[in-house]
């Protein structure tokens, strides 16, 4: 992936398509390869996308650069560069020195419009959805101009925004992302008999005389979850654009957060007041990132645009405020009802389609601090619309806590995180048979120079689970020395024992190296079984051959992790009941025929009791679908409280070289209940 050295110059969670070319100065591997190396100051273009109106709104298209003052901090800069860009007047009426030559290969312009159409598929109705999906495909198809960039992402409950398209100038491409969308990628409404009232998260419904009416029960914590999420993501898109330069234009279409969610309101209970700050911090963060968001209300056309009657229709209790304060905070407008989506598209373009682009050299500073800047034309009664300023870049050193916070979980939870393109690794994530507070293992192989310039002297490994709305569960930090002389040539694994309840998880292991932000990535998911399910369990077993130099990291404190590793090693054996002196994890790949492979198995039983368990295992050729018992031998079992582990042998017979399933059984004896896990490998 394309990035701008290591920040958060990449749009969220997709690479840019079109960067640096012409005027720009510099690609973004260029600009990666010079800031890799220093921090110190560097000369850029500082481009400033302006737009000129009259008193009566209508845009002012016929000025020079001569007409344009602009500082920097309060100091007038020279401006270098300048561009017009008209869409609104008629080719007829612009002078022929100033219209662009229509070529195949049109001149690179300074700065491109670039949109960005974000769908809410969480707050949001079937019926506004569509209408309001309709509506992009129209823009797209009707409304750019072939050098307009444009993006499509959705919010889809969680704390991360999912890029169906990422900002391209193919169009064709981004209608066909926009096409994909169905109201069947709408999230479904939180159920009530696990969170609360689902109307809680943004709908108003009808009753059956007509009027409208809002749940009388508090605001469910599923609803507030939501609202936290969208906040947090939308911080985290403002940071992703922040260095982005021009204007990005953001239509956003939604019911919006009722008031009562986020404490505001005559329907609010006085709670969650904090989540009405944090919604205001987004707006600043948003405008302070040059973001204008256009809104449009996708609430269900029948109860929410046709008002028959003030008595019967209170904006006050939808999520209409929230959709006119983020575009008043941030410079867009709320564009009304899906319904009006043609009127939508045309104000759109009137309000972006005429611009100017001011360029002007500066030293740009690693320091992360804000310029204001101020734009003003020599002619009298013009209006000046423009970017308030911009933040230098910084070091992910000097990032605040929160910045490292969105980053560690934007890394995390997303396909294409929005600082970089993080290395993947593999990861295994198995639920134990002991108790709560200790029944997830999680591991991972990883070397340093699978690591590339993640590797370093100090480098956090986070080990984090999320449920499905990305709350996190459970997570264990520690801080790793990881460079090539520390680790050797000896494999090297990381370990960490995290806790949850039944259910279905997400699990993330983040390696960030804490002086450059670089990162690697594992995951997988894992279901948690409930022991009371069944009589007899056999959890997912976790396989080993025999190998005596491998090195464990990790474990549950910074003191295991920074070297002392006679504790991990204590919880290694404890959960598998192996030596990790001499056995070492084996997590993929072929085995050979014939060999020896090793297992920690743990099993369960409802009753209780597990003295009358019995092991066994076979071999299935996948192809021929023949199989044979193969010798199963216990080294080792320890019994827990209606638990036991065992370590065993099983012996591979010689075979042809295929795919096998390998199954392996728990029967208990006094009962004649049994259970088989199988898993699929090959034979070389």
């Amino acid at each position: 992936m394309r990035r701008i050295a290591i920040l958060l110059s990449v749009f969220m969670f997709g690479s840019f398509q079109t960067v640096g070319t012409g005027a720009r100065l510099a690609s973004s591997q260029e600009l990666k390869d010079r800031f890799s190396l220093q921090h110190n100051a560097t000369v850029t273009l500082k481009l400033i996308q302006v737009i000129v109106t009259d008193k009566k709104g209508n845009p002012i298209t016929d000025l020079g650069k001569e007409d344009f003052i602009l500082s920097d901090n309060g100091e007038e800069q020279k401006i270098t560069e300048f561009e017009k860009h008209s869409l609104s007047v008629p080719a007829s009426e612009i002078p022929a020195a100033e219209r662009r030559v229509t070529s195949p290969q049109p001149p690179t312009s300074l700065l491109d419009r670039k949109f960005f159409l974000f769908f809410d598929a969480v707050v949001v109705d079937v019926k506004g959805f569509r209408i309001g999906r309709d509506a992009a495909l129209h823009f797209i198809q009707s409304d750019l101009l072939p050098e307009d960039e444009v993006a499509v992402i959705s919010f889809s409950g969680g704390r991360s925004l999912h890029v169906h398209e990422s900002l391209t100038q193919d169009h064709a491409a981004a209608l066909s992302a926009v096409k994909a969308l169905n109201s069947g990628d709408l999230m479904k409404r939180i159920a009530p008999a696990e969170l609360g009232n689902e109307d809680d998260i943004g709908r108003v419904f009808m009753t059956t005389d007509g009027s409208s009416a809002v749940p009388v029960s508090a605001v469910s914590s599923g609803a507030r979850i939501v609202a936290g999420n969208f906040i947090w993501a939308m911080r985290s898109l403002a940071q992703a654009l922040r260095y982005m330069p021009g204007k990005k234009h953001l239509i956003l279409y939604s019911n919006g957060i009722k008031g009562a969610i986020i404490g505001r309101g005559e329907y609010s209970d006085g709670r969650n007041t904090d989540l009405g700050r944090d919604y205001t911090e987004m707006c600043k963060e948003l405008a302070a990132s040059n973001i204008s968001v256009y809104s449009v209300n996708t609430a269900d056309i029948d109860i929410g645009f046709r008002r028959v009657d003030e008595d019967r229709w209170n904006e006050a209790r939808t999520g209409v405020p929230a959709l006119r304060e983020m575009a008043s905070h941030t410079g867009g407008r709320f564009l009304g009802a899906a319904g009006n989506a043609p009127e939508h598209m045309e104000k759109i373009n009137a309000l972006t389609g005429a611009y100017y682009v001011l360029g002007y050299p500066i030293g740009e500073t690693w320091d992360g601090k804000f310029h204001k800047i101020r734009v003003k034309v020599r002619r009298p009664g013009a209006e000046v619309n423009a970017q308030p300023g911009y933040f230098n870049p910084k070091p992910f050193s000097d990032y605040s806590e929160f910045e490292k916070k969105i980053d560690l979980v934007d890394l995390a939870l997303a396909n294409k995180p929005l600082s970089q393109d993080p290395i993947r690794f593999a990861m295994h994530a198995l639920p134990g048979a002991g108790a709560p507070s200790d029944n997830l293992h999680f591991i991972a192989e990883v070397s340093s120079a699978g690591l590339g310039d993640v590797a370093g002297r100090r480098v956090e490994s986070v080990s984090m689970l999320f449920d499905a709305l990305d709350q996190i569960i459970d997570f264990k930090r520690v801080e790793l020395y990881l460079t090539s002389e520390a680790l050797g040539r000896n494999r090297t694994f990381l370990f960490s024992v995290l806790s949850a309840a039944p259910g279905r998880y997400k699990c993330r292991i983040v390696l960030r190296n804490m002086e450059t932000g670089r990162a690697a990535v594992a995951g997988s998911t894992l279901a948690v079984p409930d022991r009371e399910s069944g009589k007899v369990i056999i959890f997912p077993p976790l396989f080993f051959v025999s190998n005596a130099e491998t090195v464990y990291l990790g474990g549950d404190s910074g003191k295991a992790g920074r070297g002392d590793r006679s504790s991990i090693l204590d919880q290694i054996a404890g959960a598998f009941l192996f030596d990790p002196k001499k056995f070492s994890p084996w997590l993929d790949g072929p085995l050979q025929s014939p060999s020896l492979i090793f297992a920690s198995l743990q099993c369960a039983s409802a009753s209780g009791d597990t003295s009358k368990l019995a092991l066994s295992a076979s071999l299935t050729d996948e192809s021929a679908g023949t199989e044979s018992p193969i010798p199963l031998t216990v080294l080792a079992e320890k019994e827990g409280k209606g638990t036991k582990t065992f370590f065993v042998r099983l012996e591979i017979p010689e075979v042809e070289w295929g795919a096998y399933i390998l199954g392996l059984s728990a029967m208990d004896r006094a009962s004649g209940l049994s259970f088989r896990f199988t898993q699929v490998f090959s034979i070389e």
